[in-house]
């Protein structure tokens, strides 16, 4: 017999803001190495068992479909969100001991990563087919293993929460409000920036607590925002730069990433609002 805690969403966001906004105060990158580590760790750990979950289930339903066509745009979101972390490669590069190694490093990542996001996926939808649930540890049984899982997912997200801020906090203090962070006393500075990184956390909550859906939310961040930083503004900025010693080749390459994310852009973000409007998948 187990005994299940139904604690109201708005109560554990609440008590995740106050470790948020103290670990968010943490300004050198390098600092942040560690609870980078910690939350690799809680992330092995909670996919580890969910794959040991799901590992013997596969093969047992018979409800498996490849051909979704209408839901590939919401596939697209969701994949390119996968790639969130694109936003800290320049402060990674920069935070490195060796930059000159970080091609090799950020391409090895990427490979592995996305061969493990289609090991995954492709384990979760085979195991519960058309069941599969935007958040995969919904369908784990109850039990004490199942909560540390649930535990240990949620402090690799508190940890790498601090890391993908980082960018945020960079561009926010060093070019769109640095004007207004600077407008009074200097040896109050650090107090406003403290101040400003606390209102970032508090915002990211409310807008947390205001999403219906998770899957849906997660392929407009993906459609909108990974698509943007992860097609359209390389190849925009590369032209720009390098535009007139580039090849042949590499500008078509170029033209065409850029094309590919803009529409791709397009048909996600709005294939993703209209399944938002019509009220599709409601709930977390």
């Amino acid at each position: 017999m187990h005994t299940v805690i139904d604690i109201p969403d708005v109560a554990i966001l609440l008590l995740c803001m106050l470790p948020l906004a103290a670990l968010n105060q943490i300004k050198n990158l390098r600092e942040v190495a560690v609870f980078s580590l910690l939350a690799n760790v809680a992330l092995v750990f909670g996919i580890a068992v969910v794959l040991a979950e799901v590992a013997p289930l596969i093969g047992e339903r018979n409800d498996l479909r490849l051909e979704h066509h209408e839901d590939a745009p919401i596939f697209f979101g969701m994949a390119t969100y996968t790639f969130e972390g694109i936003g800290l490669a320049l402060p990674l590069r920069n935070a490195m001991k060796e930059p000159e190694s970080f091609q090799f490093v950020w391409c090895t990542t990427l490979a592995c990563l996305t061969a493990f996001f289609v090991l995954f996926g492709s384990m979760g939808y085979a195991a519960y087919g058309e069941e599969t649930p935007g958040v995969i540890t919904t369908m784990l049984e109850p039990g004490v293993m199942t909560t540390l899982v649930k535990i240990a997912l949620c402090m690799a997200l508190l940890f790498t929460y601090v890391l993908m801020m980082a960018p945020v906090f960079e561009v926010l203090e060093s070019n769109w409000l640095l004007r207004a962070l600077h407008w009074g006393p200097m040896e109050t500075l650090e107090y406003r920036r403290s101040g400003l990184r606390a209102t970032m956390v508090v915002l990211t909550i409310l807008i947390a607590l205001l999403v219906p859906n998770f899957g849906l939310f997660i392929s407009l961040i993906g459609a909108v925002g990974c698509s943007t930083l992860a097609y359209i503004l390389p190849s925009a900025f590369h032209i720009m730069i390098m535009g007139p010693t580039l090849t042949k080749n590499t500008m078509i390459k170029d033209i065409c990433l850029l094309a590919f994310g803009v529409c791709a852009a397009i048909i996600c973000t709005t294939t993703t609002v209209m399944r938002i409007v019509q009220g599709d998948g409601q709930g977390h």
